[in-house]
This record gives structure tokens, sequence and C-alpha cells, in this order.
């Protein structure tokens, strides 16, 4: 799976080796499984969490994650698109 890559390798971005490290062990440990979007939000919300316990700050309810980072869809990409043709102007 292609996104599974791209999150490993991500974690050579990071500005921190010592962090890339930690979420490298974290994926071989809990491994990605990705049907959805929703699971796939739910994974990354998971993971944080796991970075949250080890450094003593607060667990984020996942299941709130829609209430907080909005709707997958709810962006506006489809409303802008259909007025693509619109000009901004004062």
């Amino acid at each position: 799976m292609f996104i599974i890559i791209i999150i490993f390798d991500s974690a050579e971005f990071f500005p921190c080796q010592e962090c890339g490290t930690h979420f490298k062990n974290m994926l071989d440990t809990y491994p990605i499984k990705n049907n959805n979007r929703s699971e796939f939000r739910q994974y990354i919300c998971f993971l944080h969490n796991q970075v949250n316990k080890r450094l003593n700050k607060t667990i984020f309810d996942c299941s709130k994650h829609e209430e907080v980072y909005g709707n997958p869809g709810g962006c506006g990409c489809k409303d802008s698109q259909s007025n693509s043709t619109q000009t901004v102007s004062e």
C-alpha cells in the first residue's frame, strides 16, 4: 500500500532524529490497518495519543476528530470548483 510507504518515509523529515526513530518504531509496533478514510484518521489519532502518553500530555478523544478537524468533504473544495470562474473584487 502506497500510503504506508509515504507515512514511513515521512519520518525522515522529522526535525528530530530521535522523534523520527520513535515514529518508525510505532509504525512497526502498530501497523496500519487502513480500509477507509475514517479508519486512517483514527489510526493517526491513535499514534498521536501514543506520543502524548509518552510525553505525559493530554490524550485526545479520537471519536471527536470530525468535531475538531471537520467532516471529510466539508472543506469547501466542491463549492470553490463550481465557482472557479468567479473573481474576487472589492
